[in-house]
């Protein structure tokens, strides 16, 4: 069981990693009203997939819930969890509307949400790093 939840887990991260670094890629290249349209489509996956690792950790934890709650790597993973959450949900859906509405305008996007975009990226590594840590071995 735990390896199966485990497997389905790391599935969940390799689609929100795929997810971020072709959104990261495609916004520092050209931005359009299409490319928005894209980015749109396929951050639907990123947020079924950070539902589906939310289920799969919740189930995880609760196979080895002292393993887990004494771990500070396991909380830090999960304060990183909420903060790209709370990115994701606020801040990047916010610049990603001003983009289109500039675009839509006829002028030029900032560049902000491809920082965002950035900024995103960079924290989904961190997160699926600091998993890869735990199940390896590391610290507690």
């Amino acid at each position: 069981m735990h390896t199966t939840l485990l497997f389905l887990h790391v599935l969940g991260a390799g689609v929100i990693i795929g997810v971020s670094l072709i959104s990261f890629f495609s916004v520092w290249r050209s931005l359009s009203a299409v490319m928005l349209d894209r980015l749109g489509y396929i951050g639907r996956f990123a947020m079924w997939a950070s539902m589906w690792q939310l289920i799969t950790g919740i189930a995880l934890y609760s196979l080895e819930p002292e393993e887990f709650s004494s771990n500070r790597l396991f909380w830090i993973k999960m304060a990183l969890y909420v903060l790209q959450g709370v990115l994701a949900g606020a801040l990047l859906n916010r610049k990603a509307k001003e983009a289109g509405q500039q675009l839509a305008q006829g002028q030029k996007p900032t560049n902000s949400l491809a920082v965002i975009l950035t900024f995103h990226a960079l924290l989904i590594i961190a997160i699926v790093g600091a998993g890869v840590f735990m199940v390896s071995g590391g610290e507690n």
